[in-house]
């Protein structure tokens, strides 16, 4: 990397020089390109004129098409309309923009007052653990007004950063919070706050939940737009099942290994999906919620879906925070064990047994050609409660291998396989 350390001075109308913000702009070696990422490190008190130094700075690369600008920021604050302005430079550029409190030769570093304003204007903000923001009240810019206004000055101080919180994608709640804490003190937020009120996003942009009728059923889509471009995942009524289709953005895979449903966190393998045609940039991946994970997706706090590739070191995925009780009224709606509840029934309320029988193998009446490789007995079973046509299955022990039954026919003895009839 090489560095270009720009030092702004700031003339006093007392005529003495004093130091303004430090910007530190670090690019990388050799010709820059739509794959190449610079850094602008930004440090010191924010002064009048920080954001015409930043907007010339910048201009420098006009001319280049980037693949991202990342800021990193350390300062107490300073002038206000000063550190909107700074922000505003930053999300006015084209290429994606990062902003960080601290960093890995500064992992305590402080954004304060002013500063915030300047990191809200990046589109993804990250908060190293041990580095903090902090808030407080702002006082008037010119003292020598009184009455009225001072008063309408004010006003306009307040509507414009409540718009520019707004314009930023963050919770005006942070807004409020500055206005607890007097203009002497600092109030250091609380990271998880920062996250809830969209202050701090890590690599998530935006999220987007849309819910529609469908036939008279509910149903959910889910719309994430990361670092990682934009997945979601969708869930509606089908034969009393939950069918859902996962997207994401096309990852560059020569195949998917394998497929996870995320819940609150946890991933759930599921065995039976499918691939659709790949449309656009997106690969949708289809599937039927397993019948005794639909409680776990109505009661759910956050949704998502994860591929990997075949050797399962490289995986895509995506979750998305749930903010309200719409997935119970969709699951509700949908599967029957569910209707006239007014909680989450248990996996048992939903998961109806098959009745097993063992060494008792079922000839012929076989729903597929060649059966359901690779699956546990359970999963078999489970397979065969989505599809109303499925009556009985047959489950060969030692290949793992489920055959799914339009009718539980013919019976002959075999030691190595077992099968179930449905209740």
């Amino acid at each position: 990397m090489r560095s270009i350390f720009v030092a702004v001075i700031f003339v006093l109308l007392m005529s003495s020089a004093v130091f303004a913000m430090d910007f530190d702009v670090k690019v990388p070696d050799g010709p820059l390109d739509s794959d190449s990422s610079i850094l602008i490190e930004m440090r010191g008190e924010i002064r009048k004129g920080d954001a015409k130094q930043l907007r010339n700075i910048l201009a420098d690369f006009d001319h280049l098409t980037l693949k991202s600008m990342s800021f990193t920021l350390e300062s107490p604050g300073g002038n206000l309309l000063e550190g909107v302005a700074l922000g505003r430079v930053i999300s006015a550029r084209q290429e994606v923009t990062k902003a960080s409190v601290g960093s890995q030769s500064n992992p305590t570093a402080i954004c304060a007052s002013a500063c915030v304003f300047v990191y809200l204007g990046a589109d993804f903000r990250h908060l190293r653990d041990g580095s903090r923001i902090g808030v407080h009240q702002f006082n008037d810019p010119d003292t020598s007004l009184g009455g009225a206004e001072a008063i309408s000055l004010t006003q306009e101080i307040s509507a414009e950063l409540l718009s520019y919180i707004r314009d930023q994608g963050a919770d005006p709640a942070l807004f409020e919070r500055m206005g607890r804490t007097d203009i002497e003190g600092i109030d250091w937020v609380p990271a998880d706050i920062l996250r809830e009120w969209r202050v701090v996003t890590d690599d998530i942009l935006k999220e987007v939940s849309i819910y529609s009728n469908v036939n008279g059923k509910l149903s959910l889509t889910l719309k994430q737009l990361s670092v990682n471009g934009e997945n979601g995942i969708s869930f509606s009524c089908l034969r009393d099942m939950i069918f859902s289709l996962a997207f994401f953005s096309k990852p560059d895979l020569i195949d998917i290994g394998s497929f996870q449903l995320l819940i609150d966190g946890t991933a759930h393998e599921i065995s039976d999906f499918r691939v659709a045609k790949q449309k656009e940039q997106f690969t949708p991946i289809g599937f039927f919620v397993p019948m005794h994970l639909a409680g776990a997706v109505a009661d759910a706090q956050s949704l998502g879906a994860r591929i990997t590739t075949p050797d399962g070191d490289t995986f895509f995925s995506f979750e998305q925070k749930i903010v309200d009780e719409k997935p119970l009224d969709l699951v509700k709606g949908c599967i029957p064990a569910f209707r006239n509840t007014t909680s989450k029934p248990t996996p048992e309320d939903v998961w109806q047994p098959m009745t097993s029988l063992p060494k008792v193998d079922f000839v012929g009446a076989d729903l597929t050609k060649k059966g359901v490789r690779g699956v546990t007995f359970e999963e078999c079973q489970e397979l065969c409660t989505q599809y109303v046509e499925c009556k009985a299955v047959s489950y060969i022990i030692s290949k793992k291998w489920c055959w799914p039954k339009s009718l539980p026919q013919r019976k002959r003895h075999s030691s190595d396989v077992v099968s179930a009839t449905k209740n």
